[in-house]
């Protein structure tokens, strides 16, 4: 079977206030604006040095399913180069499947969310992902 890989991918920061927190970043810790999409109000940053951070927009992310179950507002993120078998292996060894995988047409990259055995949420990506 295929070896499964999991590859880094920035924190997401997830925001009351989007614009607000980049600028905090920006302005206080460095961080330059890689990307930011301003459709799904997602904002990538980094650092000379290599840090990378996501800033989501808490609002975007929209639904009252989302409010409910985070925990908190700093979520892993890691890639894979199978959701699907990442996924079943997740969820026969304590963890939870939270959506997903789902398929997002316009960039052709997998995409879900678990959770690790003590419900901390994990965003998974395909390696293809922007």
């Amino acid at each position: 079977s295929m070896d499964i890989k999991i590859l880094p991918r920035e924190t997401v920061l997830v925001a009351k206030n989007y614009q607000s927190l980049i600028d905090w970043y920006v302005d206080n810790l460095n961080f330059k604006i890689v990307y930011n999409n301003l459709d799904i109000k997602y904002c990538s940053l980094a650092t000379d040095s290599g840090i990378k951070i996501g800033i989501a927009d808490m609002e975007s992310l929209g639904n009252d399913n989302y409010s409910k179950r985070i925990m908190n507002t700093v979520i892993l993120q890691i890639a894979t180069n199978d959701l699907e078998i990442l996924f079943k292996k997740i969820k026969n060894n304590g963890g939870s499947i939270l959506f997903g995988p789902s398929y997002d047409e316009g960039d052709k990259y997998w995409y879900g969310s678990v959770a690790d055995s003590e419900g901390n949420e994990i965003w998974v990506i395909d390696e293809n992902c922007p």
